[in-house]
């Protein structure tokens, strides 16, 4: 991976690693989602949250989809 990948995927990736390990801190999430704003496309984007989204249930991913939308958390 280190070889191939590109340079912004691999500044993604360790963003995610840090706020993974950071884990409950919501502020390191925000902070991933600037970063994954600036290093991926909005085609990357969405792939990596059509991934997410569909590993959770779907009462579950109907609140993500709302805060993500319209910045409510319930």
């Amino acid at each position: 991976m280190s070889l191939y990948a590109l340079d912004r995927h691999k500044r993604a990736c360790r963003m995610l690693g840090y706020v993974l390990t950071v884990g409950d801190d919501p502020g390191a999430w925000v902070s991933l989602a600037a970063v994954l704003f600036v290093r991926l496309t909005p085609q990357e984007r969405a792939a990596l949250a059509y991934a997410a989204l569909s590993t959770i249930e779907p009462d579950d991913r109907e609140a993500v989809f709302s805060a993500a939308q319209w910045g409510e958390v319930e």
